[in-house]
């Protein structure tokens, strides 16, 4: 069995695209390729109702759980194809609140509207 001698961890803000470029550089960098990426970063958003909810606060909510699965896949995907190979797991959860969960399914909707596109493009 073959076991993994090297680990390595970055720290970034998955909502900052430059980020999330140098990050996959680097990897890339180091190692050549990814095998996989898990898409797991995320945040519920406050908990407010619906009406109340500013346009900072829902746009907040959108970069972190839809964008950054796009800015990671994004970069990922190059290294994959190079090599005809390589896997990529989307998380998502709901959390239900006491306003209910009328909040989280539209970011939900985007992330799997995402994980559609890349399943009919071949990844």
């Amino acid at each position: 069995m073959n076991r993994v001698k090297d680990a390595e961890y970055w720290h970034l803000d998955v909502s900052q695209e430059s980020q999330v470029q140098q990050v996959f550089t680097e990897v890339e960098d180091k190692w050549g390729k990814v095998d996989v990426l898990v898409n797991n970063a995320g945040i519920s958003g406050v908990d407010k109702p619906t009406h109340e909810i500013t346009a900072q606060e829902w746009n907040k909510l959108m970069v972190i759980n839809v964008n950054r699965v796009f800015f990671c896949t994004k970069y990922a995907i190059p290294m994959m194809m190079k090599l005809s190979s390589g896997s990529i797991i989307n998380l998502s959860s709901m959390l239900k609140t006491k306003f209910g969960l009328i909040l989280f399914i539209p970011v939900l909707f985007g992330h799997h509207w995402l994980k559609t596109i890349l399943n009919n493009k071949g990844m």
